[in-house]
């Protein structure tokens, strides 16, 4: 997994948005629990499938519930990833949040999300990233319209048998997800939008979909099994057996008070992107002077040297570099910066020898003249 766990969290997200229909808006509240209790037909005389997509409607207008989440990789060898936590959504008021932990492998990990008005918020590490909910794409975790993926069930839906869940008695459900036939009968252009990629990722394989709905039509649980393989073969990962990522979602406590803000100092989306590709730059042209330093022992400031080693960098444009010395000896820092496409500056800067030695970030262009002190002072991180 730590050679293809970003891409599997990365798939985790896809599970959470897909079992969302692509950042949907809410619906609205139009009636109260106790008005569709009492339009509730037998179970006798139920369809199963036109009671299920009743139960997506019927839940969602409900004011609020607590969420409980649970995502594990099987049938991938040796690689594990299991993730779990909780949440809160307000459908009437149009927010929500969830959080969630686990391991890749024995590493931690997590992943939190919230929605506010028209905007998701999404945190994987220490910063919040902003983006339109309207704009959210397939790998982006939106818990508040997670119900409407049952409405992409194929005709095939059958009853299962009756489970009690946190006491309460349900009808289980068992169904297909069919993405071409959900293709066909979009809603709108978020859903085309998400069932078109979930075809790319996933191919046209139905997908099978387990849903607790109790005795008044509410969805209590639902459980869907993600096929990664052709998503993993799309990236390269040599695949065996039927790797899966299987989502169980539960809602309770209907109607539970909700109190979701946003996070402060949230950073747009695309921004990120921007900042990420600056820095990325940076990393491999540092590789590039570790390069050369390793035949050399001393760093350069030569673009045309440079672009020997790594043509695909800007050396002399955007790249700027600045070689100077440590505890006396000449060309062993190099501090190299880059602008990102949104403006902000990063740079990165090693010391090869000497007390200071080690590999130093900030943000910002480096200083015209570097030697190890200066560059020691520097952060361990951006």
């Amino acid at each position: 997994m730590r050679r293809f766990g970003s891409l599997l969290v990365a798939l985790a997200g896809v599970a959470l948005v897909l079992a969302g229909c692509g950042g949907q808006q809410f619906p609205q509240a139009v009636t109260t629990p106790t008005t569709l209790r009492a339009t509730a037909p037998p179970e006798a005389t139920r369809d199963p499938r036109a009671w299920l997509l009743a139960s997506v409607k019927r839940t969602s207008t409900l004011k609020s519930a607590r969420l409980a989440l649970t995502m594990k990789l099987t049938g991938f060898g040796e690689e594990t990833m299991s993730l779990s936590g909780i949440g809160l959504i307000d459908f009437a008021g149009r927010k929500a949040s969830l959080s969630l932990r686990g391991q890749d492998n024995g590493e931690p990990v997590s992943v939190e999300t919230r929605v506010v008005g028209g905007t998701i918020y999404t945190r994987t590490d220490d910063q919040w990233l902003s983006n339109p909910v309207s704009a959210s794409d397939v790998n982006t975790p939106n818990p508040a319209s997670y119900l409407s993926y049952l409405e992409a069930v194929s005709s095939n839906v059958r009853v299962d048998g009756h489970q009690v869940l946190r006491g309460v008695d349900t009808t289980r459900y068992l169904a297909d997800v069919d993405f071409d036939r959900a293709l066909a009968h979009a809603a709108g252009p978020a859903q085309r939008k998400v069932f078109a990629q979930a075809l790319t990722l996933f191919g046209g394989v139905k997908m099978p979909l387990t849903a607790w709905v109790d005795a008044d039509g509410y969805v209590r649980r639902e459980q869907i099994s993600l096929d990664l393989s052709t998503a993993l073969r799309a990236a390269g990962v040599a695949v065996t057996g039927h790797p899966m990522i299987v989502v169980v979602l539960e809602l309770y406590d209907f109607g539970v008070p909700v109190d979701v803000v946003a996070p402060t100092g949230a950073i747009d989306a695309a921004t990120a992107a921007q900042f990420r590709a600056a820095q990325s730059d940076l990393r491999n042209a540092l590789t590039a002077e570790k390069t050369y330093y390793t035949d050399q022992e001393l760093y350069s400031a030569d673009p045309t040297v440079m672009r020997e080693i790594e043509p695909s960098l800007g050396w002399g444009g955007k790249l700027k570099v600045v070689v100077g010395a440590a505890d006396g000896v000449g060309g062993a820092v190099v501090c190299i910066s880059e602008a990102s496409a949104a403006g902000p500056a990063f740079s990165i800067a090693d010391v090869a020898s000497g007390s200071n030695a080690g590999t130093y970030y900030a943000r910002g262009a480096c200083p015209p003249a570097i030697d190890d002190t200066t560059a020691a002072v520097m952060g361990a991180s951006w």
